[in-house]
């Protein structure tokens, strides 16, 4: 696949292009093309502005949630670095792990403090609580419905 339409593929889900993005992931276009300066993914550049549609046009199409740039950010860690409280939750629902660390040991929640976005921490904090991701509360529901 060409260069181009990698970079096609960035920028579309940078600007939360639906229609662009499904033509292109139907012409096969490689989803987790990193960006060869910081390594970022289609993914990534939706889940930084929120766009939860895009979201979820890669993520029914392949794209890897775990999926990690130059500095081992991955999505999650790019939305609560922005602060996309949405995102974050779009993620999550998605399956997404919240305590995944960067090269730096930083995790998602860690850098949604740092960059001071309240809904950001919030939907962190809860997911917490709640047992960390959709696949994770699941099982939970399941072992407590084995108990009784």
């Amino acid at each position: 696949m060409s260069k181009k339409k990698e970079g096609d593929l960035r920028k579309a889900a940078l600007d939360g292009d639906v229609p662009t993005l499904s033509s292109l992931i139907a012409s096969g276009v490689n989803l987790e093309a990193p960006q060869p300066k910081d390594g970022q993914t289609a993914l990534m550049y939706a889940s930084a502005n929120g766009y939860t549609d895009a979201m979820e046009v890669l993520i029914k199409a392949g794209a890897n949630l775990e999926g990690r740039d130059k500095f081992g950010f991955t999505a999650m860690m790019v939305a609560a670095t922005t602060g996309e409280a949405e995102a974050i939750e779009f993620l999550i629902a998605s399956g997404a792990k919240i305590d995944a660390k960067d090269n730096f040991g930083n995790t998602a929640l860690k850098k949604a403090r740092e960059q001071k976005h309240p809904a950001a921490v919030q939907v962190l904090e809860e997911a917490m609580q709640a047992g960390g991701s959709a696949p994770a509360q699941a099982a939970q529901a399941a072992q407590a419905a084995q108990a009784a």
